[in-house]
């Protein structure tokens, strides 16, 4: 194991990994912020990382947020059937909030300072920093080999019960997992300099959960970072809801941890002290977790229309310069439990059509979609899953780049069919264009897959660099297929690769789209 040695100005002396490229250093396991007990807000940590003289041994992960166990490979199947091997399984509730900084070793013993990018690895129920499908290193080495080196971080933060779970009886506010992620980013804004990064120039990425993250941090008022990159999510796909509605999810929790029947000084002295492995025993592995309008933390419910809105700055907050935004064209597929394999789902298609739609804007939609007449299997799957892609991702996504001026929004779309052995080959599956982007997945793509996932790379590096969108020429970025990496016109890029559907959404209206699209889903 080879390594190489850091002293930090601030946290001392630590040993970091050499990657087998030997182009970074991976510090990991660095603990940004401690957790006094359980639903306690984070506590920003600036000590050294050992005491005196010591060295900080940043090769070894450190633990993640307790979760349901079948989160890994349910992770891994979205992109299909690949083997990859987890150095650490150790889980924490208390010792949680660390993160990964991944620096390219030729910038270790220079002074200039590089842009950072901040990687989202963990959802709302599942996922982690440790996890080797959100790797960082091989994204960083990407930066080198283009001549633009960046530093990385990669944080983890609490998940659902433990960083979501809001309610009256219990007085937890909620936003634990969104209260970590801001005191990460307050962490990189004070520390990252001493890893060769620029503080001034930090961006974070993240795909479905980590960008509903990213949106969602949008809406605070406390300046977090520079630009944003948001992959397949926005704060409406998991928006913050009110208290009295996550009371209804806490009653939900309650049920299902059987403390129905129990006063409410026994369930809140039970659920303060039952063990995390109790905990995940009874509960589902996923759940609809959503961040809570506290007044404070978040001010105020939000629509996609605010986000739309150019005059209003809900969600661009002056403190942003920039955002990038996209989607990968069967977003849907992560959807495929809640909608496509639900038994009645063309009942319930039919009753958000007729509470959501006009009789005409329903009819036009099922024409648009191959929804009417008799359908075989495949056809009822296809038609629901881009119906479910455009509503819940692809139409946010155009709403929310409605709101920024074309010169600071970068938009794009992702079209590269999947070429893995798995439940989604063929298809532009969820999560698929973080496979391509990070390089994780080795051998399992063609090498022309490769070079697409390096030049993927160095578009999203270029945007942390500040490079002009396209030279200026405006337009959308289309990613794939075959390997194709080009910018079309707005219109271009809906008649050809959408079918004219955006352009349907837009004239039904974001607020009847958004209502059919959540009665849909069930949620």
């Amino acid at each position: 194991m080879a390594t190489r040695t850091l002293n930090h100005p601030t946290l001392g002396r630590m040993r970091g990994l050499l990657s087998e490229d030997g182009k970074t250093v991976q510090f990991r396991g660095i603990k940004y912020a401690s957790i006094l007990g359980r639903w306690q807000d984070p506590i920003l940590l600036s000590e050294k990382l050992v005491k005196d003289e010591d060295e900080f041994d940043a090769t070894k992960h450190g633990p993640s947020c307790p979760q349901h166990p079948a989160g890994f490979a349910y992770d891994i199947s979205l992109v299909g059937n690949v083997a990859l091997t987890r150095e650490s399984e150790e889980l924490s509730e208390f010792e949680c909030l660390n993160l990964i900084v991944v620096v390219p070793v030729e910038s270790l013993d220079k002074e200039e300072e590089l842009p950072v990018m901040v990687w989202y690895a963990g959802g709302l129920s599942v996922g982690s920093s440790t996890w080797p499908q959100y790797d960082i290193s091989k994204f960083i080495s990407a930066s080198v080999d283009a001549g633009k080196p960046i530093v990385g971080v990669s944080i983890s933060y609490r998940l659902s019960i433990f960083g979501f779970l809001a309610s009256e009886e219990l007085q937890t506010p909620g936003n634990y997992g969104l209260k970590d992620q801001a005191c990460a980013f307050k962490w990189v804004k004070k520390n990252v300099s001493g890893f060769r990064g620029d503080p001034n120039r930090v961006t974070p990425f993240g795909e479905s959960a980590g960008s509903i993250f990213i949106s969602t941090l949008l809406l605070t008022e406390e300046p977090l970072f520079n630009r944003a990159c948001m992959m397949s999510g926005d704060t409406t796909l998991r928006r913050p809801r009110t208290l009295e509605w996550q009371n209804t999810h806490y009653q939900n929790n309650v049920k299902l941890l059987g403390l129905e029947n129990e006063s409410v000084e026994t369930r809140r002295k039970t659920l303060y002290h039952m063990s995390t492995k109790e905990l995940f025993t009874k509960l589902p592995a996923f759940q609809n977790w959503s961040p809570t309008v506290d007044g404070k933390f978040i001010p105020a419910e939000v629509t996609l229309g605010m986000l739309a809105d150019i005059k209003s700055a809900v969600g661009k907050p002056k403190w942003c310069e920039a955002i990038m935004v996209g989607d990968v064209e069967h977003d849907g597929t992560c959807l495929k439990a809640r909608i496509m394999d639900v038994p009645n789902i063309m009942d319930r298609l039919d009753n958000a059509l007729k509470a959501s739609l006009s009789p005409t804007e329903a009819e036009r939609i099922l024409e648009k979609y191959g929804l009417s007449g008799n359908l075989t299997a495949e056809q009822q799957y296809s038609g629901l899953l881009n119906l479910s892609t455009d509503l819940r991702f692809h139409f946010p996504v155009l709403k929310v780049a409605e709101g920024w001026q074309p010169s600071k929004c970068l938009r794009y779309h992702f079209h590269q069919p999947n070429e893995i052995e798995g439940a989604y080959k063929g298809l532009i599956s969820h999560e698929l264009d973080v496979a391509y982007l990070l390089q994780n997945f080795g051998s399992a793509f063609s090498a022309q897959s490769q070079d697409l996932g390096r030049k993927m790379a160095g578009a999203w590096v270029d945007f942390a660099y500040g490079d002009e969108i396209n030279n200026g020429k405006g337009g959308v970025l289309v990613i794939g297929p075959g390997e194709n990496f080009e910018f079309v016109s707005e219109e271009e890029y809906d008649k050809k690769y959408r079918g004219g559907r955006g352009k349907l959404l837009y004239e039904i209206g974001w607020e009847k789209c958004f209502k059919f699209g959540e009665m849909l889903q069930g949620v």
